[in-house]
C-alpha cells in the first residue's frame, strides 16, 4: 500500500495514466477475459503484409467490429480523404515501405481538411516497442500504440479506451476456446520453435489460429522472394521486409523465426551488410522449412470446406474490375470469399490468381481472368 506523499492534486492527465496502468490483474485473467461487443464500430487496419492484416482481423473478430484493411499508407490516406466511412480508429503499422506509419499519420493530421482527420484515433502497431516509443508516437499524431505480437489484454484496453462508446448498448462476451475445440486436433501436434497452444489462446480457438497460419503459408513466399538476393535491395528496404516477416512470424507464435528476423532487422538498421549477407540464405532456408511444416499441419488438420464444382464466374468478373481499379481491399475480400470453398475443378487457377495478386501482378491477373471469363 502506498502512503500519501502530499495532498496536492495530481491532475487529470496523471490520473488517466495511472488508470491505464491497471494491467497486472487483467493479464492474470487473460484466459477468461470478458470483452465487449462493439458491433457499432468500424476500424481501418493498415499494414503492408496481408498476413498481419489477417492477424488483426482475427484478434478483432470477437468484438464484432467491422474491419477494413489496406496495404499501404497511401491507401489509408485515400480512405480518410474519401470520407465515405468514418472510422472509430485506425490501427497502423509503424514500418512500411515507401511511406511509413509516422509519415502517413502526419499527412492525415496536417494535410486533410476537416475535424475527422484531425481527431480520428490512430494507434500504432509496432514490433519495436522500445523505451521512448510512446513519446515518439504521441508527438507524431498517434493516440496510442500496441506492441507486436499484440497481446489480447493490451488490445482490449486500447479498444475500451478509444473505440467503446458509452452511449451504445454493449454486450459482454467471454474470450476463450470455442466449445468445439474440446477435441483439439492439435493437442499432440508439436512444431519446434512454434508455440501452438499460445497461438490458439491468442485467437480464442483452433479454427481461428489455423486461419492465420494458412494466411502465413499463402502470403509469405511472395515476401520472401523480395530478399532472395539481399544485394539488390538497400539495407533500409531489407530491414522493412524482414520487419514484416518478423511480425507475421510472431503473429503465428513462430517465436524462434521471429527472433531470427528480429536479429537480421537490427543488423540491417545498424548498417551491418556483412552480417545480413552471411545469414540471409540461412534465414530464407529457415522460413521455407517452417512453411513446409506448417503446410503439412494444414493438410493434416484441414479446415473443413464446402465443395463446389468450380469457382463462380461472377467472382472472377468482380475481381477483374477490382484489379483494374487497384482496389486491394476489394481484391482481398473477393479472393477470401473464393477461397472459402474447395473446388472439383479450378482449384489450381485460384492458387495462381492468389499468387499473382499477392505479388501485385495486376496486369497479368487481369489477362488470366479475361481468359477464364472468355472460356466461361
Amino acid at each position: 500500500k502506498q502512503g500519501i506523499v502530499n495532498s496536492s492534486p495530481i491532475g487529470a492527465e496523471m490520473v488517466d495514466n495511472l488508470r491505464r496502468f491497471q494491467y497486472t490483474d487483467r493479464r492474470l485473467k487473460n484466459k477468461n477475459l470478458i470483452k465487449t461487443r462493439m458491433s457499432y464500430a468500424k476500424i481501418l487496419v493498415v499494414d503492408d503484409l496481408i498476413t498481419n492484416l489477417d492477424v488483426a482481423k482475427a484478434l478483432l473478430a470477437p468484438y464484432d467490429i467491422s474491419v477494413d484493411c489496406v496495404l499501404s499508407g497511401e491507401e489509408a490516406i485515400e480512405k480518410i480523404k474519401d470520407n465515405k466511412v468514418h472510422y472509430d480508429a485506425i490501427l497502423m503499422d509503424h514500418m512500411m515501405p515507401n511511406m511509413d506509419g509516422i509519415e502517413t499519420a502526419r499527412i492525415i493530421r496536417e494535410e486533410i481538411d476537416g475535424d475527422y482527420a484531425k481527431t480520428v484515433p490512430i494507434i500504432a502497431l509496432t514490433a519495436n516497442a522500445l523505451v521512448g516509443s510512446a513519446q515518439l508516437f504521441l508527438q507524431n499524431g498517434f493516440q496510442d500504440f500496441l506492441s507486436k505480437p499484440v497481446n489480447v489484454t493490451d488490445l482490449d484496453m486500447v479498444l475500451n479506451r478509444w473505440v467503446k462508446r458509452s452511449d451504445m448498448h454493449s454486450e459482454p462476451v467471454k474470450l476463450g476456446i470455442e466449445s468445439d475445440d474440446d477435441e483439439n486436433p492439435l493437442t499432440n501436434y508439436k512444431i519446434d520453435g512454434v508455440d501452438i497452444n499460445g497461438g490458439i489462446a491468442r485467437y480464442g480457438g483452433v479454427k481461428q489460429y489455423l486461419q492465420v497460419v494458412k494466411s502465413f503459408v499463402n502470403h509469405t513466399p511472395s515476401v520472401l522472394d523480395k530478399i532472395k538476393d539481399e544485394s539488390v535491395v538497400s539495407l533500409h528496404e531489407y530491414a522493412v521486409i524482414v520487419h514484416g516477416i518478423k511480425g507475421a512470424a510472431y503473429g503465428i507464435s513462430a517465436n524462434r523465426l521471429g527472433r531470427f528476423a528480429e536479429d537480421l532487422e537490427a543488423a540491417a538498421k545498424r548498417g551491418n551488410a556483412q552480417l545480413v549477407a552471411e545469414n540471409n540464405s540461412l534465414f530464407i532456408k529457415s522460413v521455407k522449412a517452417l512453411l513446409g511444416v506448417l503446410n503439412d499441419l494444414l493438410n493434416t488438420v484441414e479446415i473443413k470446406k464446402d465443395i463446389l464444382p468450380a469457382p463462380d464466374i461472377n467472382a472472377f468478373i468482380n475481381l477483374k474490375q477490382a484489379c483494374k481499379e487497384f482496389d486491394s481491399q476489394k481484391m482481398e475480400e473477393i479472393l477470401s470469399e473464393i477461397e472459402k470453398y474447395t473446388y472439383q475443378t479450378g482449384g489450381g487457377i485460384v492458387r495462381t490468381i492468389r499468387y499473382l495478386v499477392d505479388n501485385l501482378e495486376y496486369e497479368e491477373t487481369i489477362r488470366t481472368l479475361e481468359e477464364l471469363i472468355a472460356n466461361g
